[in-house]
C-alpha cells in the first residue's frame, strides 16, 4: 500500500492525478473521502463507501479492456453520485 509501489506500477497511469494504493485485491482512492473499489477488464467496478454505507456496481461492456479516457469519467461520475448520496453531518 506504498505510495511508492503505486507510482511505480503499471495502473498508476489510468488514474493520473489522484491519490491512490492498491492492497489485497482493492484500489483505494483516498481524494476526499476514502473509496474502495475492485476493477475488472472492460469497465466493471465494484465501489464501496464505507463512511457512507454506499456500495455500487458498474457492470458495462466498454471495447477496450482498459480505457485511461472511461475511467477517468468512471470516476467523475462516482464522485457525483456519492455527493449526491450523502447525508451532510
Amino acid at each position: 500500500g506504498s505510495k511508492e509501489a503505486w507510482a511505480a506500477g503499471v495502473f498508476a497511469p489510468f488514474f493520473a492525478g489522484r491519490r491512490m494504493h492498491y492492497r489485497n485485491k482493492w484500489y483505494v482512492d483516498v481524494d476526499e473521502a476514502p473509496l474502495l473499489f475492485g476493477l475488472g477488464i472492460h469497465g466493471q467496478y465494484l465501489f464501496v463507501d464505507r463512511g457512507n454505507r454506499i456500495v455500487f456496481a458498474i457492470m458495462p461492456s466498454q471495447a477496450l479492456p482498459l480505457d485511461a479516457t472511461m475511467i477517468s469519467l468512471t470516476m467523475r461520475a462516482v464522485a457525483e453520485v456519492r455527493r449526491a448520496l450523502t447525508v451532510p453531518g
